[in-house]
């Protein structure tokens, strides 16, 4: 019986079935606050994430912007009327099948009821171009002014080029309309698309409505360390643009395009996606590439987007970020889903991350130096030294020392500085704590005359001056720790300096093999104790020095 008695609190000891609930609970309290700050944890374990970060790469749509496209100026440069030229513009939008924002943004023209559509090339982020064939017979194509421009003839591309700098609409986001002049069908001339040969009819200048407080959600992303990445198939100048209208001014040597990219020796392009901030004219395997190149590094990487170009590097990255409007692969596959679309609560939601890590950190001190003691305890006693703890003592131990100050913890914890070393700290303060409770606890058994009860009150007390040395750094207002673990400490005195004649007191007092503490053993355990809380304090101020 005696030995089932021994090996039983160490059999408990060894099973930190406490830590996996208190965890699990502190995970779920993270999740409801994210979820009220505005985002939706589609996976638990990215919020382990949030500490690690170390880059957050982002598509302009949808992202620094709300992805809501205006029709700015359609620079007519054709034969035809404006109003011909509209109704063929609205035409074609009510045609295409896939209708993403930049369709959306046609819709606003009216479109001839008449005509039908014979066939499709829907719009592809790695071509930057979509093409309907009307039922007249006309092929028209619909991409980016700089890919289309190309396909034009020199004189039709210097009129096109001129009147692009005259009016200034490097600002925005440019389409060039017109129609295809080689090739009869488009199954044809998808095997053939660096040959087409078009008739540009006019440029279309789309605008991008910012996103509030974008700037000031990049700025606490560069106070917390993090560093962000624009990537984009937009234009550099139409990126370079948003940018300044946010407030965020991009250098020249700052900006780099996808066929740039391309051109760069594997190390020269690791290098470039460390030194670069905008990422202009990319297509979803250059995003993907990116991605890959900073986990190569062991960069910790996020990547926020919205649209099936994005999948491929959301999939990818340590963390995948998706808008409530994105499309619905793109959220499947994220870890995290930003409800409204409010990029600029990112930064709360990365605090909200580290704020439930510390809380697990300063958790997981508190179970492993139970743990630690126990274990060295039983090592002790094989040297024939005192052994206090039976099922019932560790169940009381566990109470004060774990118990309550967790719950504390979880609840109050309000530290969202991010958690560099987790393991080298939890343990270098677990070994500390654990050898500083059990030479306070012989301590006060040898001084008390061999006093079971004195020696689980010295430990007890030492942890409970733990709790508050570890929590220290969960809130600004240190006090309230003070408060709780004096209070802790006021309850279990009760128990064991007093005999009330109570049933349910006696009760509690049998169920955990308390007994009373004469008056002169309080003097040892209070001395022992302020001197475990000293050594304890200590070293947590010079390990956070360090």
């Amino acid at each position: 019986t005696n030995f089932v008695r021994d090996i039983a609190p160490i059999l408990i000891s060894l099973v930190p079935q406490g830590l996996v609930l208190t965890a699990s609970v502190t995970y779920a309290l993270g999740v409801y606050r994210i979820s009220k700050i505005g985002a939706i944890i589609q996976k638990l374990n990215a919020i382990e994430s949030f500490s690690n970060v170390s880059v957050v790469c982002m598509d302009k749509t949808g992202t620094l912007t709300q992805n809501k496209l205006s029709v700015h100026k359609i620079t007519n440069l054709s034969g035809i009327t404006d109003d011909e030229l509209k109704q063929l513009l609205g035409t074609y939008s009510h045609l295409s099948t896939e209708k993403n924002a930049t369709n959306r943004a046609l819709d606003i023209f009216s479109h001839n009821d008449n005509t039908e559509k014979l066939e499709e090339m829907p719009f592809s982020s790695s071509i930057k171009m979509s093409m309907v064939k009307f039922s007249d017979g006309i092929i028209y194509i619909l991409g980016a002014y700089d890919i289309l421009l190309e396909k034009t003839d020199e004189a039709t591309r210097n009129i096109f080029s001129e009147s692009y700098e005259k009016e200034n609409l490097g600002l925005y986001r440019n389409l060039i309309f017109g129609k295809v002049e080689s090739g009869n069908t488009i199954e044809e001339l998808k095997d053939k698309l660096n040959e087409i040969k078009i008739t540009p009819y006019c440029i279309i200048s789309i605008a991008d409505t910012i996103r509030d407080d974008v700037f000031d959600a990049l700025k606490l992303f560069e106070k917390n360390g993090i560093r962000f990445k624009i990537l984009s198939g937009d234009s550099t100048q139409s990126i370079k643009a948003i940018m300044e209208k946010i407030g965020w001014k991009v250098k020249p040597e700052e900006l780099i395009t996808g066929d740039e990219l391309e051109s760069l020796s594997e190390s020269d392009f690791e290098r470039a996606i460390n030194e670069k901030l905008v990422f202009a004219r990319l297509i979803p395997e250059h995003k993907l590439r990116i991605i890959k190149a900073f986990r190569k590094q062991k960069i910790y990487t996020a990547m926020i987007g919205d649209g099936v170009n994005d999948l491929p590097a959301i999939k990818e990255s340590d963390m995948g970020i998706a808008m409530e409007e994105g499309s619905s692969i793109t959220k499947e596959v994220a870890d995290i889903v930003l409800l409204k679309n409010k990029f600029s609560l990112l930064p709360k939601i990365f605090d909200e991350g580290n704020r439930i890590v510390n809380s697990v950190k300063l958790i997981s001190k508190l179970f492993l130096t139970k743990n630690f003691m126990v274990i060295l305890l039983t090592i002790l006693s094989f040297f024939s030294l005192e052994y206090p703890l039976t099922p019932r003592r560790v169940s009381l131990l566990n109470i004060f020392a774990i118990g309550f100050p967790a719950l504390i913890i979880t609840m109050r914890n309000k530290n969202v500085s991010k958690t560099i070393n987790f393991l080298s700290e939890v343990f270098s303060y677990v070994i500390v704590a654990s050898l500083v409770i059990v030479a306070g606890g012989y301590s006060g058994y040898y001084l008390t005359g061999n006093s079971d009860m004195a020696m689980l009150s010295v430990m007890i007390f030492i942890a409970v001056a733990s709790f508050i040395v570890v929590s220290r750094y969960a809130e600004e207002n240190r006090k309230v720790y003070f408060v709780y673990g004096f209070g802790l400490l006021m309850i279990y005195v009760f128990f064991t300096a007093t005999n009330f004649d109570f049933i349910l007191f006696r009760v509690v007092k049998i169920f955990y093999e308390i007994d009373v503490i004469q008056g002169f053993a309080w003097i040892y355990i209070s001395v022992i104790s302020v001197l475990g809380y000293l050594i304890l304090y200590t070293f947590a101020r010079i390990s956070r020095r360090d």
